[in-house]
């Protein structure tokens, strides 16, 4: 029997994971109109924000990109897999591309999941390896996707410093 204390501690468990993956939903959805902007005003965002609350809420709904489609793909594959599967992963990145392919994939990435796709993921590493001249990519994507992984192997921090690397 499960006593009070460790339903009450799965609850908060939960809570904070639900937390942690809708906050970065959240993030994602508010910050894309603004990817790739260097030079973003206070004054800018401030009006972007008043246009979200209040009685005469105007802005339009908010689409996630890329990164939570990755990000989705990497708690689906964690869950059903019950670890890190690099290879199903890799599947389901290019399945989420083909499917909705509209969410500001970059240009790299995109070469990436047509090379997995055509070469029926022989080997998954090789696609990203060979870009930018074989230096693989310097961009943020990972770090935009990294939260699974550490609600997964929350437990465990080697197997989450490893997943995160090879995510």
């Amino acid at each position: 029997m499960i006593g009070a204390a460790a339903i009450l501690d799965n609850a908060l468990l939960k809570s904070k994971v639900r937390g942690c993956l809708v906050g970065a939903l959240l993030g994602d959805c508010l910050g894309s109109p603004y990817e790739g902007d260097s030079n973003v005003s206070k004054t800018v965002l401030q009006n972007y924000f008043d246009k979200l609350s209040g009685p005469y809420f105007k802005s339009p709904t908010k689409m996630y990109t890329d990164d939570t489609a990755m990000t989705k793909c990497i708690s689906e594959s964690l869950i059903d897999k019950q670890g890190l599967d690099c290879k199903d992963l890799a599947k389901r990145f290019v399945k989420e591309y083909f499917k909705q392919p509209k969410r500001g994939y970059g240009s790299g990435v995109v070469e990436v999941f047509y090379k997995l796709k055509n070469e029926k993921y022989e080997d998954i590493w090789r696609p990203a390896k060979q870009q930018f001249n074989n230096g693989g990519s310097f961009g943020n994507g990972g770090a935009m996707r990294v939260a699974p992984i550490a609600l997964f192997y929350r437990d465990n921090y080697d197997k989450m410093v490893e997943a995160a690397r090879q995510v």
